[in-house]
């Protein structure tokens, strides 16, 4: 299991070989909402200690499954769109949606960012860890070169800036609608 995790797998499995495991696309939406989820409970926790709890702490965690998810979704989408219309690279969409799903699964240890002293530096190592395998995916999956990847890659993470800031103006909950709620 650990294997998947490794960026040796992804430079011996080609997306045909990654289908054939049996990583289709529903069972990638899953492991990508599964990483959204674990990724939302660890910022949960840092937030818990930050002694935020209650129907704050819960709106918190809906927000960041909700924009994670869609982050991962639609960063797919620009790289699929990136490969078809500027590059004029044709790709099938479920293929590249299992290839990345893959990619960023490790996203999952995201609870070792939980640890006292050490846990931002890991959760950073994930961050690094997780675009070395989006690069090698990319790479080996589809067989486009530096400069393509490169471009995808920045594309993409634009797209999750966007994401992240209209999340982050969504209108906050007061705390004294909040107190109102729980009366």
């Amino acid at each position: 299991m650990f294997e998947l995790f490794s960026p040796l797998y992804l430079l011996r499995a080609h997306t045909y070989e990654t289908a054939q495991v049996g990583f289709y696309a529903q069972y990638t939406a899953l492991f990508v909402l599964i990483a959204a989820v674990v990724e939302a409970l660890v910022q949960s926790g840092v937030r818990f200690f930050a002694q935020v709890t209650g129907f704050a702490l819960l709106w918190f965690q809906v927000r960041t499954v909700a924009r994670l998810f869609l982050s991962y979704v639609l960063c797919t989408l620009v790289i699929f769109g990136v490969l078809a219309y500027l590059f004029r690279i044709d790709f099938d969409l479920q293929e590249l949606f299992s290839l990345l799903g893959l990619a960023i699964l490790p996203r999952v240890l995201a609870v070792y960012g939980l640890f006292p002293y050490i846990g931002r530096t890991l959760y950073r190592l994930l961050d690094v860890w997780t675009v070395v395998l989006l690069y090698v995916a990319l790479q080996r999956g589809v067989g486009i070169d530096t400069v393509q990847i490169l471009t995808c890659l920045v594309l993409s993470l634009l797209t999750y800036g966007v994401v992240y800031v209209v999340f982050s103006y969504l209108p906050e909950l007061s705390s004294a609608q909040i107190e109102n709620a729980e009366v």
